[in-house]
């Protein structure tokens, strides 16, 4: 699978722990997109240390925590090879995600495009949601396999 669409989110924290993408972020169904996370601290120059960690994407609708995501990337789509910035020290990471998922496919349904909100989450000791933010998801009138 090839991932050509490439997508940079800078990552700043506010004064509370979950981090915001400081330009508004939308995804296309269809998509496999390679996505390049910079995390920093509270001052948005001192990169956040995520060494210890492992990482997941997801993308939804809802905030309820009992159903699936519509798109999901686990760690094993964080490949540092894809990235030749990719430090984990340097808060630097990136994932590869397929947004050509029948759940996708299902509630974008006939619409042109809605609402969906992704997350990043620091798998470890704690766990830490680094990002969630809303975005539009774009629907296609038609995908070539």
């Amino acid at each position: 699978m090839n991932y050509f669409h490439n997508k940079n989110i800078s990552l700043n924290a506010p004064s509370s722990s979950v981090f915001f993408p400081s330009e508004s972020i939308s995804f296309m169904y269809g998509d496999n997109a390679l996505i390049r996370f910079s995390i920093f601290q509270d001052d948005s120059v001192t990169p956040f240390d995520l060494t210890g960690y492992t990482f997941k994407f997801g993308l939804d609708y809802t905030f309820l925590s009992g159903n699936t995501d519509l798109v999901i990337a686990d760690n094993t789509q964080f490949i540092a090879g894809d990235w030749s910035d990719y430090s984990l020290a340097n808060g630097r990471i990136c994932c590869r995600v397929n947004f050509k998922t029948q759940a996708l496919l299902d509630y974008l349904g006939e619409s042109s495009q809605l609402s969906t909100i992704a997350s990043l989450w620091a798998i470890g000791t704690p766990n830490i949601l680094l990002a969630q933010f809303p975005c539009i998801t774009k629907n296609r009138i038609s995908v070539v396999a």
